[in-house]
Formats: C-alpha cells, structure tokens, sequence
C-alpha cells in the first residue's frame, strides 16, 4: 500500500499547487480566459478555490471574458505594478483582496463584485485600489492595511463597512452603502468627493460610536480647483471622531454644528482644508492634530467668534481673514495660539497684522521644532515683508522655534533670533522662504530645517543677503539655497542627513562644508572651499538638483570616497554635457578618488524631460555605444574603473542587456555604454577569428 500513500501524497500537493495561479499575460491580448496568459497554461476553474496571483509579469489591463462569472477565493496584487480590469463580469470573492501595487489597481464600472460569507477584507498595503462597479453581498467589507480604497459605483452589500487603517473614499451617495454603518480606527480615514446629500448619504451613515478616524472631504483629480462643501455638517452623534480632514483640497463653506462646550476637531488626510463658515460655538477650542508626518494644513477663513484657544499639533495652520481668530475680550485672551508641539502656525496679509501683532497671539510654545510662519494669500505670487521681526516675542517656552512658511515668502527687515539663539529657519509643505535680510552680528548662526520633521515635504530656505554672521551654518532637513556669495556667512558649514545645500548659479561659495551622511550638496554655482570638498560615507552629489540637468563647478579639490553617490540625470543621450547630462566641473585642483571596490563610489543614473520629471530619454538607442562625461579635471588621482558602481534602477530607457562602466578619458572621467552585440556581429566576429587560424594554420604547413 506504500504506493497508495505516495500517490495520494502527489495528489493532494498538485491539488494545494493549483490552487495558486499566476497572471503571466504572456499570451496575445490581456484576455482573462486565455490559457496562455496564465503560468501554468489552465484558466483558474470558477468554483471558488483558486487563488490569483498578478505580479511584476504580465502588468497593464485585463480583459474579463463577456457575462463571465467568476468565482475565486482571492486576488492578490504582490507588485508594484499597475492593473487595470475592464469587462462585464461577475466577480464572487470568498477570501478577499490583497494589493501592494504602488501604481494602483482599478475593477472598472461593468464588473460587479459579490462578497462571500460573512466578513471580506481588502487590504492595501501601499498605492490606490478602486472599484467602480456595484458591489453586492451580505458580506462586511473590512478595509486594512495603509493604502487607499476608492469606492466609485452603486454599493449594495449590506453587512457594513469598517476601515481599520489607511483611507476609504466614496466617489458619490450611492457609493455609501446604505445598509449597515461605517466604522473606523482611530488613525484612519474615511472620506467622499462629492458635496451633495452629505449629511443625510454619508455623515449620517457613520456609527456613532465606533467611528474613531477622520472624516474627510475630498477632491476628485478631475477637477482643477478645490471642491466646495456648503451643506450643514451636523456632527453632534458622533462623539468620537478624530476630526475633520482632506487627502486633497476643499473648501467647507456650511455650518459646521457641535455640542455645546465640545471643541472643534480637524485631523487626518495630510491635504488642505479651507474652512470659510463661522466657527461660533461659545467656550469651544480648536484641535488641529495629525500623525507625525503627515500634516493637514487648516485655513481658517471665517467670521469666527469661538473664545477658546487654538491647540496645534504635528500640522499647519494658516488664519487667513481678518477675524480667523477673535480678538482679546475677558473670556477670550490674547494669546491663544498654542504649538503644543512640532507644527506649524501662520497668518496671510489677509488677516491684518503685524509681525509681532501675530506674535503677541502666540501662547504656548511645546517644542523646539514649533514653527510659527509668515504667509501669502496668493500662493501663486510671492509676499515681501519688511517688517521687522523680533523672534524673542512669541509665547512661552524654553527652546528656541523656527521662522518659516508654507507659501512663498520674502523677508527684507531686521531679524532677531530668541534671545542667546541661533536663528532658525525653514519652509514646510513645499513652501519657499527667501530671507534677503542681511543677517550680521545679532545673528551667532543659522540653521535651516529640521532633521525629523511632522512634514517630510519640507521646503527651502533662500538667503540671498550679503551676509556677516560668524557662527556658522547647520542644514538640518529641507534644501538652503545660496542666493549670493557671502549668503552663508563667515563660517563653516554643515549639511546633514536626508538635508540639501543648494547653490545658485553664478554663486561662489568658499565656506568650509561638511557633507554628513546622507545629505546632498546640488545647484548650479561654484564650491571654493577651504581644504576642499570630500563626498563619501552616503553622501550625495546633485548637480542642477532634482531631475535638473546643470554643471556644478569646484574650484577646489574634489574627493570622490567609498560609499559617495553621484546623481546622474540625462536629459538627451546625443547632447553636450552640462545641458544634456549633469557635468561636473573641477578647475585649478585634483580630483582624489579614495574609494575602493569593496566600498565604491555609486552614479545613480537618473534618465528625466524637459518639464523636469522622471521619464525615459526621447532619443536612445539600445543597439548604440554612447560615453557622457560627467566630471571634467586636469588631473585625477587614483581612478580605476572597479572604483565605481553605475545604479541603473531610475534609467527608464530599455537597455537590452546593455552595460556601463566609468572610464578615463582626456578631459576626465565619463560614462559609456556598450551594447549587447546583435547575432550577426557574433556570426562575423566567428567567421573572423575562423579566416585567422585558417590563415595561421596554412602558415604553419
């Protein structure tokens, strides 16, 4: 019976294989019930038991077969690839969804999706997943994992809705399910992108004690401008709400109803939300908080008469009216803006202060990685104060806090640091700080950004004054541009982790710079640094900057070490460096090469257009050679190929089975590229090497 066993054995391990069946889309078309298109060469059988499997192989669209029913136990999306579904089809889910595709997963409007049994989970670990068709069942939908679900079609099941992490967004009323409530985690978010019915479709829906997360208000990618919620937001049922959000932009324009003595709460979603109706209950506070690193920015454009205090928390707020925030009364003091930690408190023109009018409203300052800023309304156009700005105003602490912006802004008065301080610069939220202020002997230094902040977007921090102050320059987080020679001072400066100088063109900077670990020294101007410039242990080379092709000059020594990183960016493989590819230029100075192959000094090969994005070059030939010289000296010292390492991972051009390498050549140091020969050059190359030892051999005879 030993055989018995061994076949039943083999029987069941081919059953337990079967189960999985991976998408190769290897046969023509994309069509779902095409043998070919799947690893094993069998159609996954519609009885509920296979699993599918859509990888990094076969990545685009698929076509569901006519009025197919299909009925399988999961799908999973184990890639970073984009899918796409289209079709009329049936879909019965028995064991949920998974997907990590960062470029997203979309089930168009004609496939409808039935969930099985009780409780269906779809989680998205990373990237967005939609379902534009109806969904049908008695089934619960659990949403888990940190990425985004899009609910886009009429949605029927009627077991409920409970998001345990991550985001939910439901594109129209009928996409709420009106069977069954909507539950939430805290630190999730579950939000619509349509503006009618709200109460009554969505507010209304949500459980009144299980909903912890944010509730969000968004903006379909279809429209060019933030969409306007003007219907009254009742929120007195809900009690524990994180708070109001928006992944995206909006504007609330309706009453927004709470509890008498409860406080106003915004949280969630990291985008932008204008809030432009009255904030008027009496005795309210407002509790502007976010996770750490992922920001909403709260402007307030209201007529507000709330007397409570306005607590921040990991977020920006800008008042941007006149009566954004209410004025001193006996129940209402004057300072009453309070960072209770790192975030951000701003005010536009709009709201008809001073400098230190807004800093006298400045209460509690938490953290020295508090911000209070300077805005403008327009954030297409840049502000410029003159004010004078005396830092050692605002609020009570015991840190010194940064001056910053989230918009654009210029500054051309007198800036005083907090008392003994170094003063403290930054931008957040992509915003651009210029300080054309000359910045002298009341200054010990300056640091710009910071090197773990509530925003990863950071911004930049322009100096562009001559400058005297003797204490140095520290880039913690962000980008400094140096707008001018003297901007950086009279001393030394250093860059740190995950923080970019930038250097403008026609700008000589002859300060002595330390590259830390993983920051970036990147622009357009010239580095004469005293004792040289060294990049190595992780640091990072950027000339132009980010997807900007430019020439970096040096004229002063350049040491390329072990564990240095050299971002390459190639706009036109067939142009001239300096305009086509970044150049580095090193004039009057060697260049020392002090890596090794055991720890080498990488080229990130970054292929990027015109509009200063990531994308494939227009002209590249795979079946060409091509050398690009990317740092230009008199002399180099140490050079071996075997020195460098060339990282391709950002190069979007096929290159065949091509290679590179780094070579020396008589202006200095390039990078070529060799082609895979065709067969025929191989047939040649044959019938070459065969003619010589055929000559050689009737030689020797």
């Amino acid at each position: 019976m030993r055989w018995l066993s061994t076949v039943l054995f083999a029987t069941a391990a081919s059953i337990a294989t079967a189960a999985d069946f991976t998408w190769t889309g290897a046969g023509d078309g994309s069509h779902y019930d095409n043998p070919a298109n799947w690893s094993t060469g069998i159609v996954p059988p519609n009885d509920g038991t296979a699993t599918l499997i859509f990888g990094d192989q076969g990545a685009g669209t698929v076509q569901l077969p006519p009025f197919g029913l299909l009925d399988v136990a999961s799908i999973q999306f184990p890639t970073s690839a984009a899918y796409s579904f289209s079709g009329l089809a049936l879909l019965n889910i028995n064991d949920g969804f998974s997907s990590s595709a960062t470029g997203g997963v979309r089930f168009s409007p004609g496939i409808v999706v039935t969930l099985s049994g009780q409780e269906q989970s779809i989680h998205v670990s990373d990237g967005s997943f939609e379902i534009a068709g109806t969904i049908l069942g008695l089934a619960s939908l659990d949403k888990t994992g940190d990425g985004h679900l899009v609910l886009s079609g009429l949605n029927l099941y009627t077991g409920g809705t409970r998001v345990e992490s991550g985001s939910l967004t439901f594109s129209s009323p009928l996409s709420v399910p009106q069977a069954g409530h909507i539950e939430s985690a805290t630190g999730s978010y579950v939000g619509i992108q349509f503006n009618q019915f709200v109460q009554s479709a969505f507010i209304d829906e949500l459980d009144s004690s299980a909903f912890y997360g944010a509730i969000g208000f968004d903006t379909a990618s279809t429209q060019s401008s933030p969409g306007v919620f003007g219907e009254q937001l009742d929120l007195r049922n809900l009690g524990n709400y994180d708070g109001l959000g928006s992944q995206t932009s909006a504007r609330i324009t309706g009453d927004i109803i709470i509890n008498a003595g409860s406080d106003y709460r915004f949280s969630g979603g990291a985008g932008t939300l204008f809030v432009e109706s009255a904030l008027s209950s009496t005795n309210s506070n407002v509790d502007l908080h976010s996770t750490f690193g992922t920001p909403l920015t709260l402007v307030l454009r209201g007529s507000n008469s709330f007397n409570g205090q306005i607590n921040i928390l990991n977020s920006v707020l800008i008042l941007d009216s006149g009566k954004a925030l209410p004025g001193a009364s006996p129940v209402a003091p004057t300072r009453r803006l309070n960072l209770t930690g790192p975030g951000y408190a701003g005010y536009t023109e709009n709201f008809l202060v001073t400098p230190s009018g807004f800093l006298s409203r400045i209460g509690t300052i938490g953290s020295s990685q508090a911000i209070v800023g300077i805005d403008s309304a327009n954030t297409a156009a840049p502000r410029t104060v003159s004010d004078a700005i005396d830092l050692s105003m605002g609020g009570t602490r015991t840190d010194p806090y940064y001056l910053g912006t989230s918009t654009r802004v210029t500054l051309t008065g007198n800036l005083t640091p907090t008392t003994g301080d170094d003063l403290y610069l930054t931008a957040v939220k992509g915003g651009h700080l210029t300080v054309a202020s000359t910045l002298g002997g009341n200054i010990p230094g300056v640091v710009a950004g910071q090197a773990s902040s509530f925003d990863p977007q950071g911004g930049t921090v322009e100096l562009s004054g001559a400058n005297t102050y003797t204490g140095g320059t520290r880039v913690l987080g962000g980008t400094l541009l140096a707008a001018h020679n003297s901007a950086l001072g009279l001393g030394g400066v250093t860059v740190g982790d995950r923080a970019t100088l930038s250097i403008a063109p026609s700008v000589l900077i002859r300060n002595r710079l330390t590259l830390s670990s993983g920051s970036t020294l990147a622009g357009y101007g010239t580095l004469a640094s005293a004792g040289g410039v060294v990049v190595g242990n992780g640091a990072h080379l950027s000339p132009g900057g980010d997807f900007a092709v430019g020439t970096l000059s040096f004229n002063t020594s350049l040491t390329l070490g072990s564990a240095g990183r050299l971002t390459f960016n190639l706009l036109d493989a067939s142009g001239t460096a300096g305009s086509g590819w970044d150049l580095l230029k090193i004039s009057g100075s060697p260049v020392d090469i002090t890596a090794t192959s055991a720890s080498p000094f990488t080229i990130d090969l970054t292929t990027v257009n015109a509009n200063g994005t990531a994308g494939p070059v227009s002209i590249f030939d795979a079946s060409q050679s091509y050398s690009w010289t990317f740092l230009a000296a008199d002399k180099i010292n140490g050079f071996s190929s075997d020195l460098f390492a060339v990282n391709t991972a950002s190069f979007m051009n096929s290159l065949n089975g091509g290679s590179f390498l780094v070579a020396q050549n008589n202006t200095g140091l390039s990078l070529t590229f060799t082609p895979v020969p065709e067969p025929a050059t191989y047939l040649l190359m044959s019938l070459g090497l065969g003619l010589i030892a055929l000559v050689e051999y009737r030689r020797r005879k």
